[in-house]
This record gives structure tokens, C-alpha cells and sequence, in this order.
């Protein structure tokens, strides 16, 4: 348990480091869409650092052992139609299998895809890059990234995919999505979700905060509701088998009541949604807007996902629940600004700051998603 408790937070510095000292000096000289040499050495850093730590992983993360057999089986005698994955997935295993490569550079391979991605996103976004690398952390999405590996890599590109439509490059944002499609179809859901994501609806916090509560106490009739419609998600592409095996799928406990962990959420989301015009304001540029308004479906889904308690409905939702790393990354880094102009922003911030890392550290030791005991393919 020490072992991944220094490697995760090490890393976790490593990287908030390398975006600190090479991204923010020149935050203010570049447009945010330029990749200037500091831009890219941070880029290429994480890239190899991530890439090695977590690449070289042994029987880290649930998965683990089903992405080492779909290595082994998918030879060159198994044509796509074989197997249970996209095609974009199939053919990068049948290029590393064409070199004779160990199982293990498919993990190579897939980590540096993800923080590929992810950091040529990071430099588009200025000032909140450290704090968007805290949060994709202590949010628990990296965990999550090393179980459903495929879904976190479609993740990855979509966030650089919505850049692309800040900037109203329709084509390129419709290239990105069919990219991550590749990797897993669920992803296509952002072809048609595109209007809705750029967007102005007009909404204020009065109202955005009353549909956010009322999600929580609705949510347990939604619930029911959405267990009605499981043959529908059935014939989802990419989810299909799990509704036939909903039983062996809910988690070993029956989720009720209010917890602890349920009004932590609310709180957090409705702080976001609260300062959510000043964001706007300072990161509108950087696609704020965009952003906030797929981590707002997130929120509003995340009672519904917790009194479920079934894989399916969170895999589903697994796309607007990530997005809270974004807006929690962009609201640190406004609190800790100069625009912060009221008393307690800095307070608060460290408050933020803390409470997750706690969150995280107490995730470490319980093993959450398997992320513990870590180990190297070499120990």
C-alpha cells in the first residue's frame, strides 16, 4: 500500500510540476491554441512519465487480466468480426502483435494514448493546467482510466474533440468523435449532443441549483424508471450483455439513505454551478461554456447513477460525470487568481484541495477500482 501511495502522489507532482513551470509563465504571451517550446516539452514529459509509471503496471486495475487475454487472443487469425471490441482497438493490438511484443506494451501503448491526448489538451488551457492534472487525479478518474482503458482513451479525445468546436471547427470536432468511436462506440452520442454542448441556455444559478437538488430528490424515481428501460440500453453497442446480467452486476451492497459522500457531491457541484458566470468570464476562451455544460448533465446524473448502483447506467453516464476534474480544475485555479475578489477565496480553495486528497489518499488505501497494492511488471 506505501508503494502506491508514493507512486501515485509522485507522479500527481511530477506532472502539476511540469505544467506549472513550463505552461503558466507563458500563459499571457501565447494564444492558448499555440504550442510554444515550454508547451511542448510539458507535453512530452507527461507523456513519458505517465506513460512508463502507469505502462509498466502489473495486475493494476480490475481489467487488467481481460485486456492481457484479449492480447493473446486476438491473432492474426482472428478477423475483427471475432471479437467483442472496436475496431480501432482490434487493429492497435494487431499492430503491436505484428512486432511480437509482450502483452504488456498494450498497456504502453494505451497510457500514452490517454495522456497523449490529455496533455495536448492541457496546453490549450492556460493557467488551470496544474489544477486540472490535480483533479483528473484526486477526482478518481485516473483509477477509472486504468479499468475501462478503452472508454478513458474515447474520453480523452473528446475533450480535445469540444476544443475543436469552441472554435466552431465543426468538421474536425465530428473527425475527433468518429476517432474516439473507434475505441468505443458509445462516444458517437457526442455527434448529436453537439448542439446541446455549445449552447447558451439561458439558465440562471437560481435555477441551474433548483434542477441540480431536485435531481436528488427525484432520483430514485428515475432509477426505476431507467430499470424499465434496459432492453433499450441492451441493444447499445458496446454495452450490450449487461442488461441480461444485471443481477451479478449491482456492487456487493445495496446503496440507501443519504451518505456522506452523496452531500459531498452536492456541495461540491453546487459551489461550481454558484461561481460557474465568474469561470465563464475568466475561461470562456478556453471553452468553459462547453465544458460546464456536460459536467452540469453529470451532476444532475450523478444521484441516479448512485441509487442505482448498476454498472450499466454508470458507464453510461461515465462521459458527463468525468467533467467534474474540468470545472473543479478551473474553479481552483479562479479562487487562487486575482479575480477572486472576495474574502475566503483562497480558503476555500485549500479547502477543496484538501478535502479531495483525502478522498483520494482514503481511495489508495481501500484499493478502490484496484488500484492497490501497486506493483511493476519487473517486482
Amino acid at each position: 500500500m506505501t508503494q502506491a501511495f508514493v507512486v501515485y502522489n509522485l507522479l500527481m507532482i511530477l506532472l502539476m510540476f511540469f505544467w506549472s513551470s513550463m505552461l503558466t509563465k507563458n500563459a499571457e504571451r501565447n494564444s492558448i491554441y499555440s504550442i510554444s517550446p515550454s508547451k511542448a516539452l510539458a507535453v512530452v514529459l507527461s507523456i513519458i512519465i505517465y506513460t512508463v509509471v502507469l505502462g509498466l503496471r502489473f495486475k493494476v486495475g480490475g481489467d487488467y487480466d481481460s485486456y492481457v487475454d484479449y492480447y493473446n487472443s486476438t491473432t492474426s487469425d482472428v478477423g475483427y468480426k471475432d471479437v467483442p471490441f472496436e475496431f480501432g482497438f482490434y487493429w492497435l493490438i494487431r499492430f503491436l502483435r505484428a512486432f511480437d511484443l509482450p502483452s504488456w506494451m498494450l498497456f504502453i501503448a494505451t497510457c500514452a494514448i490517454q495522456i497523449g491526448v490529455l496533455s495536448v489538451w492541457l496546453s490549450r488551457q492556460s493557467d488551470a493546467a496544474p489544477w486540472l492534472v490535480y483533479f483528473y487525479f484526486t477526482t478518481l478518474l485516473l483509477f477509472e482510466s486504468l479499468n475501462i482503458i478503452r472508454q478513458a482513451m474515447a474520453l480523452m479525445i473528446i475533450l480535445l474533440a469540444i476544443s475543436e468546436l469552441v472554435e466552431r471547427r465543426i468538421l474536425r470536432y465530428c473527425l475527433w468523435i468518429l476517432l474516439a468511436a473507434t475505441l468505443h462506440v458509445s462516444a458517437l452520442v457526442f455527434l448529436p449532443l453537439a448542439i446541446f454542448i455549445y449552447r447558451d441556455w439561458k439558465i440562471g444559478r437560481a435555477g441551474l441549483l433548483l434542477i441540480l437538488v431536485g435531481s436528488y430528490a427525484v432520483a430514485g424515481t428515475v432509477k426505476d424508471l431507467l430499470f424499465e428501460m434496459l432492453p433499450i440500453f441492451s441493444l447499445i453497442d458496446g454495452f450490450a450483455g449487461y442488461s441480461s446480467l444485471q443481477d451479478e452486476l449491482f456492487f456487493e451492497r445495496e446503496v440507501g439513505g443519504v451518505s456522506l459522500g452523496i452531500i459531498f457531491a452536492l456541495f461540491v457541484d453546487s459551489l461550481m454551478v454558484y461561481w460557474s458566470p465568474y469561470l465563464l468570464n475568466r475561461y470562456g476562451k478556453n471553452g468553459f461554456r462547453e465544458y460546464f455544460n456536460i459536467f452540469y448533465v453529470g451532476a444532475v446524473l450523478t444521484p441516479v447513477v448512485v441509487a442505482a448502483n448498476y454498472i450499466t447506467f454508470a458507464r453510461l453516464a461515465f462521459y458527463f460525470t468525468s467533467f467534474r476534474f474540468v470545472v473543479l480544475g478551473f474553479l481552483v485555479a479562479w479562487l487562487f487568481s486575482r479575480d477572486a475578489r472576495f474574502p475566503g477565496a483562497k480558503l476555500v480553495a485549500s479547502l477543496l484541495i484538501f478535502m479531495y486528497f483525502a478522498f483520494f489518499s482514503m481511495a489508495i488505501v481501500r484499493g478502490a477500482a484496484w488500484s492497490a497494492p501497486f506493483q511493476f511488471i519487473f517486482q
